[in-house]
């Protein structure tokens, strides 16, 4: 999509000033429609992104889909035990091909008029074209993507030729060990899956998610309860497009209290969040689904020989937090279009890594608008 450069209203030189003294993004960015397709267009076309646990798809014929960006996609499990990806997208006239999560496939074939294909994303079956001139079933294959997994996590990107995700992202390896994150699939299992539709910009989930200034006010009965939160108590680290957390032990039970022994986070820019903390690994995945609503969809991986009854705890206090951290950016997002309200002022002391996700969000910007500038240029467009 085309963006007119004018329209976003980004003013550079402004906002460099503003972060230079720990202010946030044009207040605009947060509920303009222009600033929304470039974001999509700029930050999740062509990035790598989290879709699912590699559970979802652990057996041949497994699929699932899910959106990333403008695309409707689906991963697969191949006979050669290999994960594939491809748009969803029917080559005959651009259905979604696959509706639901399924298992056990050997050809996944269209609704609308059953044309179907192998896990390969080969055209198998398109009736009634034997007799059309022309017409070969191996020019309408699927339109792949790139796909990897790492761990428990199944990653996608819709640019089929993207740099893989280790070198995206090369301390994710080192960082996963020296956090002590266990990353064997098999050390987890498929526990509860819950999706929350926040009702505000996405930038404002990120900022929710990356500090823990607010924990003893908002999340005090929650998240701030179950962990050691005080300023001093937890570190994190801050490296490319990733971010990373580690608070302190504390006791397992105090009273009737769940008290976290240990906590280590991930940040995986853009839309992923990867935790592992006693006995369950969380993963989340955030999809933008307008300038002010994001979806929030959380997969609960069980350890195997975790107690059940405990991991239900955990779970409460987790989906309490996140609910927490959905209504304080609703509230927040209805104060967003005001025309009198004034760029955020972060404090560096306490939200050093929502200031990183910001420059992440800025740099972003600026090259989205380099490109666009290159491509008028090319294309002798008007200013």
């Amino acid at each position: 999509m085309s963006h007119d450069i004018d329209a976003l209203n980004l003013d550079f030189d402004q906002i460099d000033q503003d972060f230079a003294q720990f202010r946030g993004l044009p207040i605009h960015t947060y509920t303009d429609q222009n600033i929304y397709d470039f974001e999509i267009d700029t930050i999740f076309e062509g990035s790598w992104q989290f879709l699912c646990p590699v559970a979802k798809v652990a057996n041949i014929g497994d699929i699932y889909e899910g959106r990333i960006g403008r695309s409707n996609v689906f991963v697969t499990r191949h006979q050669d035990g290999e994960l594939r990806g491809f748009l969803n997208f029917c080559r005959h006239r651009g259905f979604k091909l696959v509706e639901n999560n399924t298992s056990g496939q050997k050809l996944i074939r269209c609704r609308y008029h059953a044309w179907a294909y192998d896990l390969n994303g080969e055209l198998r079956a398109a009736p009634d074209t034997q007799d059309q001139p022309g017409f070969q079933k191996c020019d309408h294959g699927l339109i792949p993507i790139s796909v990897t997994e790492w761990g428990p996590i199944v990653m996608v990107n819709t640019d089929p030729n993207a740099r893989s995700l280790f070198e995206e992202h090369p301390q994710i390896k080192s960082w996963a060990e020296k956090n002590g994150i266990q990353t064997d699939p098999n050390h987890y299992e498929e526990y509860v899956e819950k999706t929350i539709r926040q009702k505000s910009n996405w930038k404002l989930w990120y900022d929710n998610g990356t500090e823990c200034y607010h924990c003893n006010t908002i999340h005090s009965a929650s998240f701030g309860e179950a962990f050691d939160v005080r300023e001093g108590n937890y570190s994190f680290e801050l490296e490319g497009g990733m971010t990373s957390y580690s608070f302190a032990s504390t006791e397992q039970l105090l009273g009737d209290e769940l008290r976290s022994l240990t906590y280590a986070s991930y940040q995986i820019f853009p839309g992923l969040q990867l935790i592992q903390q006693d006995d369950l690994m969380v993963l989340g995945r955030m999809t933008p689904t307008g300038p002010d609503s994001c979806d929030v969809t959380v997969f609960y991986m069980k350890e195997k020989t975790a107690d059940q009854a405990r991991v239900d705890c955990w779970i409460d206090v987790w989906h309490q937090t996140f609910e927490e951290d959905g209504e304080v950016a609703e509230v927040q997002q209805a104060n967003m279009t005001s025309p009198h309200a004034k760029v955020f002022q972060y404090v560096a002391s306490r939200e050093e890594p929502t200031i990183f996700i910001n420059r992440l969000i800025l740099q972003a910007y600026k090259d989205g608008v380099a490109k666009r500038v290159i491509k008028r240029e090319q294309t002798h467009e008007p200013a």
